[in-house]
């Protein structure tokens, strides 16, 4: 007999923290953080922050999957690009980004 898979299907997109897709302002030497819903169906997130004008594979990034749902950092550059993208880990790799 056949292995039967549950798949909890595609999570929402998270609500983000300052708005996604946007540029983070922030202050040198003080700490900053981006935080997100927790969507049905997520069990992890991916978060990606990195330098404004740069990308996830620059200095300064952080392009990560987390299980919390907010990120701290004491930023390095004036203004960050970021985003997150709710994951689900059930047997498939769907997933909804913002």
């Amino acid at each position: 007999m056949g292995r039967q898979f549950s798949d909890a299907g595609i999570p929402s997109a998270p609500t983000i923290n300052p708005l996604a897709g946007a540029t983070l302002t922030v202050s040198k030497g003080q700490q900053a953080t981006v935080s997100w819903s927790a969507p049905a169906k997520a069990d992890s997130y991916q978060l990606q922050l990195y330098p404004d004008g740069t990308s996830c594979s620059g200095p300064g990034a952080y392009c990560n999957a987390l299980t919390g749902l907010y990120y701290s950092f004491l930023p390095l550059y004036p203004s960050y690009y970021y985003r997150v993208r709710a994951l689900n880990s059930s047997c498939g790799s769907e997933s909804r980004q913002l």
